[in-house]
């Protein structure tokens, strides 16, 4: 892939922010998980639809908690074992379930620290 220049800030602020910079970055099957997605909450649920997907990769699941006063971030399970198995899983279920109930704004779920659980050749 070639190198983009910006000749001037301006340029190099649009290429930041409407630049395409995912493509050679982040790996098929994630590509082709976030393909038709609006928010976090989609992803998720794309994500929760592969065993192949779940057993490959470990994220935080997080989320805006609401209110009127100063909004605070919370991670959904924090507290939970970071080599449980299905803990993926198990997050975004927990989520779905407080988006359900009401205790979440699904637009305020974000994905934090996604990576592979085991080592990978690149």
């Amino acid at each position: 892939k070639q190198a983009r220049l910006a000749e001037d800030a301006g340029q190099f602020l649009r290429e930041v922010l409407v630049g395409s910079h995912l493509e050679d970055t982040l790996p098929n099957d994630l590509m082709a998980a976030l393909d038709g997605c609006n928010a976090a909450s989609d992803f998720l649920r794309q994500l929760g639809q592969s065993e192949a997907m779940l057993a490959k990769y470990k994220a935080c699941v997080q989320f805006v908690e609401p209110g009127s006063g100063p909004r605070k971030q919370r991670a959904v399970l924090p507290t939970a074992d970071r080599r449980a198995p299905n803990l993926l899983r198990r997050r975004i279920r927990e989520v779905q379930c407080m988006e359900k109930l009401g205790r979440v704004d699904s637009e305020s779920v974000y994905v934090t620290e996604l990576r592979c659980q085991h080592s990978v050749q690149h």
